[in-house]
């Protein structure tokens, strides 16, 4: 059975005003390609009325060995945007709040599951001999989420 870990990482990077909507995308994926990540959107909600809103949920996830995978789970979130020209160019004109929480994946394809025997040594294992090893995983996705994020953070920065 799968079993998802949060890690207790949890981060935020929120900005209103007019930016690139497109150029935020490219750099997250961009960024999660260049660590090695397979990305997929899970969700896209919008509503659209006077002013537009949308919800995306993402997904990143790393295979570290043959029983983990690094995780992360993306929420952005688009309020009061609308499209403006800014310098000949299609930007948005609105908040983006982006955040990202990671997860440690165990057991991914269900091997340890077969029988108790294999449960058993799994949760022996996972509780004394993998416990360093989950460690250095947690801090390698916070690592990588920051690097995210502060890619993203910097872009907004300099676009404002």
């Amino acid at each position: 059975m799968v079993h998802t870990l949060p890690i207790g990482y949890k981060r935020t990077v929120s900005h209103t005003g007019i930016f690139d909507l497109k150029e935020v995308y490219k750099i997250m994926k961009s960024r999660f390609i260049n660590l090695n990540y397979d990305l997929q959107e899970i969700t896209y909600d919008n509503t659209v009325k006077e002013k537009t809103s949308a919800i995306l949920k993402w997904q990143s996830w790393k295979k570290v060995d043959d029983y983990s995978q690094r995780m992360m789970k993306l929420l952005i979130k688009l309020t009061n945007d609308r499209d403006v020209l800014k310098n000949k160019k299609q930007m948005v004109d609105g908040s983006i709040s982006i955040t990202i929480e990671g997860f440690i994946i165990q057991d991914y394809d269900g091997r340890w599951e077969r029988n108790i025997a294999l449960t058993l040594m799994r949760s022996m294992y996972d509780k004394f001999i993998a416990k360093d090893k989950y460690a250095k995983y947690t801090e390698e996705i916070k690592e990588d989420a920051n690097m995210v994020l502060d890619d993203v953070q910097s872009f907004l920065k300099t676009n404002d």
